[in-house]
């Protein structure tokens, strides 16, 4: 990317940190703690039964819910609208959804999205969301420093689009985006400064951007506005690609969370990639440990996390 497009999205972001650019509000009201979960969390357990899972995790106590699994005008293997009906029944809402956005999605011959990803924005739409998420970025569009600025592009064109659909998009992060360098530069650096803060948002992904060797509550304070979601998840072990119950890992939830809210974070979703017993008795310990969390974070106490 040029010099002074670079310049023009820093002064984007300087314009993000000042306020003058209205980011989205949380999409239904705003609960005192919202809090979702993604549902990749529960996908030994959905797919067999969506009306018990979704009960059970409105019982634990998720007002909203973050989507997978979409395509061909289904989620999860149902119907648009049998979803919504399971969601509805159960009081809940689905306000943002992983779908993958690769340089394919962009027809460079007729200079427009394809109508394949036109058609996982209308379909996001459907189901309630107000942001479609990219959970990756292909190997055939990080091979260089080069080929990975390109995708930046295509990326701000994504988020272009997005927006004339009313629909935020992002982008989620896993390690690699910080521990894949050029010229001593890490890839997510780069995507921070190659798209355009005004259409593309970061979901950040705690229990990853630590595992890349990042100080979570510094991005937020150096990158205010960026980042509007969050995947909340503890990591087992230093070291180690795994996730565990919240609060039995190393990640520092009380020292990342007042400087997230104050630089910008709207919305918790809450994540579980590995077992201790079950997804949705190991969900409940970890929800709860949360809030006890940031109830301690309110109240600036730091009280003994539940086991």
């Amino acid at each position: 990317m040029e010099n002074n497009s670079r310049r023009q999205f820093m002064q984007q972001a300087a314009t993000l940190a000042a306020g003058a650019v209205l980011l989205p509000q949380f999409p239904f009201g705003t609960p005192e703690k919202p809090l979702g979960i993604q549902l990749w969390s529960v996908r030994d357990v959905i797919k067999d039964d969506l009306s018990g899972t979704l009960k059970a995790l409105s019982r634990i106590g998720f007002n909203y819910v973050e989507g997978y699994g979409l395509e061909k005008g289904k989620i999860l293997g149902s119907s648009i609208g049998d979803f919504k009906k399971a969601m509805k029944e159960y009081e809940l809402k689905m306000s943002s959804i992983h779908v993958r956005f690769e340089s394919k999605h962009y027809d460079s011959a007729k200079k427009d999205l394809t109508d394949e990803w036109k058609k996982n924005v209308e379909d996001a739409l459907k189901l309630g969301n107000r942001y479609i998420i990219s959970p990756w970025t292909a190997d055939a569009d990080r091979k260089s420093p080069d080929t990975y600025k390109e995708f930046c592009d295509l990326l701000n064109k994504c988020g272009d689009y997005c927006k004339t659909q009313n629909i935020r998009f992002g982008y989620h992060n896993h390690a690699f985006e910080f521990t894949t360098k050029w010229d001593d530069k890490a890839m997510y650096d780069i995507l921070l400064e190659n798209t355009n803060p005004e259409v593309v948002t970061m979901q950040l992904d705690w229990m990853w951007a630590v595992r890349g060797g990042r100080n979570v509550a510094e991005m937020y304070a150096k990158n205010p506005g960026r980042f509007e979601l969050a995947h909340i998840k503890d990591l087992a072990e230093e070291g180690k690609d795994e996730s565990t119950i919240i609060g039995n890992g190393v990640i520092d939830f009380e020292a990342i969370l007042p400087v997230a809210k104050k630089n910008g974070l709207k919305m918790y979703v809450m994540e579980l990639e590995h077992y201790a017993k079950s997804p949705l008795d190991d969900l409940k310990v970890c929800y709860n440990n949360f809030r006890d969390i940031m109830d301690n974070v309110e109240a600036g106490k730091n009280k003994k996390k539940k086991k």
